[in-house]
């Protein structure tokens, strides 16, 4: 009985560390493309500047 509470124990954390990283992974990853896409946004609107 003991090991059955230990591993249901492992197996909540597990399972609340993996909705966490998925929460929050996704996010991050947004922010990393939407930081990308402003660059590449500005860096275009930079370049038709400077050819004007």
């Amino acid at each position: 009985m003991k090991d059955n509470a230990y591993t249901y124990l492992l197996t909540v954390i597990g399972i609340s560390l993996l909705t966490l990283v998925l929460l929050f992974a996704p996010l991050e990853r947004l922010q990393r493309a939407g930081a990308l896409i402003n660059r590449y946004l500005f860096s275009e609107i930079t370049r038709n500047c400077g050819d004007r």
